[in-house]
């Protein structure tokens, strides 16, 4: 990354801020072709920069904000929320949040804790409990959470509640009374 700024005591600084000023005062004339020039030095200060080693090494996490991270994350599960009983995918998923399917499951993951597959398979499930506590049957549940094969609801149900979404409605019910 570039720095901040530089000390009068830099070597390179003189260099720079003369680069830096016929930067501007040309920007500021809009002479035609100006954009040309402007390039040019553009790339003369890169040179510059680069050539008086000037450059401020950071690791990977920190050249990308996490405040971008977080809003791509939220902007996922804001989605999700919205269409979980649709058929979603990855793909669509890094779409939606702008950023590329790999790349969104690692910062995903990072932030939550899991991947965003497996978020939507618990937030489907959550949501089919809210519906079996109102006494709607199993398979319709699983239909209208964005589950479409009853089998694999109830293996994933299992697994979040450790009983099936039946014995859980009945346990439900029992407990009510």
């Amino acid at each position: 990354t570039f720095p901040v700024t530089l000390s009068v005591n830099n070597p390179a600084y003189n260099a720079i801020a003369t680069l830096y000023q016929e930067l501007i005062s040309l920007y500021d004339s809009a002479v035609l072709g100006y954009e040309f020039k402007v390039k040019a030095l553009l790339y003369q200060l890169l040179f510059e920069v680069y050539t008086t080693n000037q450059f401020v090494l950071s690791d990977a996490k920190t050249i990308v904000s996490d405040s971008f991270v977080l809003s791509c994350v939220k902007r996922t599960i804001a989605y999700m929320e919205q269409h979980y009983p649709e058929e979603i995918t990855i793909d669509d998923l890094a779409k939606h949040s702008t950023i590329s399917r790999f790349y969104l499951i690692k910062v995903f993951k990072e932030f939550t804790g899991m991947t965003p597959i497996n978020y939507l398979i618990n937030l489907r499930v959550e949501q089919a409990v809210e519906q079996l506590k109102n006494d709607v049957c199993v398979t319709t549940a699983s239909l209208e959470t964005g589950f479409h094969s009853l089998s694999y609801f109830i293996i994933q149900f299992k697994k979040k509640y450790g009983m099936t979404p039946k014995a859980f409605q009945v346990l439900h019910q029992s407990l009510s009374k």
